[in-house]
């Protein structure tokens, strides 16, 4: 049986005036499950947890470890939250236009957003840094921490003394080819791109 030639995940949207990419964050279903159920355990130790701090009648000073933990406790459910909804609602967002790059990691309509001025932007390319595999040999994605980060992905370019990275939702092959549809933008000069130098 031969197989279908992937489409693409990204949803491009150009006009005369502006070039709009959105990318759905990838679903991994053994990811979904296990955090929903851990979370589960999470409400029933925060709940536990907050109990006994409010009800016991040891002074505050008494119970420093079990605040210590729950504050602990309370943080890793909240990144575990975040880590559900990107994974549920989120989309990488890269936008062109009034000749401004913007690139946005977005659960829903909340998240950040960052611009940069095209006429600013250097060495755009394809970053050819080694994928990082897991145990299982596929690639690892970001994890939540990266949802408000522009360190890793598979685009990059050099805006004054700072690399940004961006588009870390997709393959290699899809990377490419939103290279050249960026490349194509009428925002772009070939001032901005990586110039390749023959051998």
């Amino acid at each position: 049986m031969v197989e279908t030639p992937h489409k693409g995940r990204a949803i491009i949207i150009q006009n005369f005036n502006n070039l709009v990419i959105e990318i759905p964050s990838k679903k991994n279903i053994f990811q979904l499950i296990f955090i929903s159920f851990w979370l589960c355990g999470w409400v029933f130790g925060e709940y536990f947890a907050i109990n006994q701090v409010v009800n016991s009648e040891t002074p505050i000073f008494g119970n420093l470890f079990l605040l210590f933990w729950l504050c602990g406790w309370t943080i890793g459910g909240v990144f575990a939250m975040l880590s559900l909804l990107w994974m549920l609602f989120g989309n990488e967002v890269v936008s062109v236009e009034y000749n401004k790059l913007t690139i946005g990691r977005l659960i829903g309509k909340l998240g950040i957003k960052k611009s940069y001025e095209i006429r600013e932007i250097k060495n755009f390319d394809v970053d050819s840094t080694p994928l990082n595999l897991d145990i299982f040999g596929n690639e690892r994605r970001g994890d939540i921490s990266q949802v408000f980060k522009n360190n890793k992905g598979k685009l990059k370019f050099d805006y004054g003394m700072k690399t940004i990275r961006f588009i870390n939702e997709v393959d290699e092959s899809e990377a490419k080819f939103i290279f050249e549809k960026l490349k194509i933008s009428s925002k772009f000069t070939k001032e901005n791109f990586k110039q390749v130098i023959p051998e």
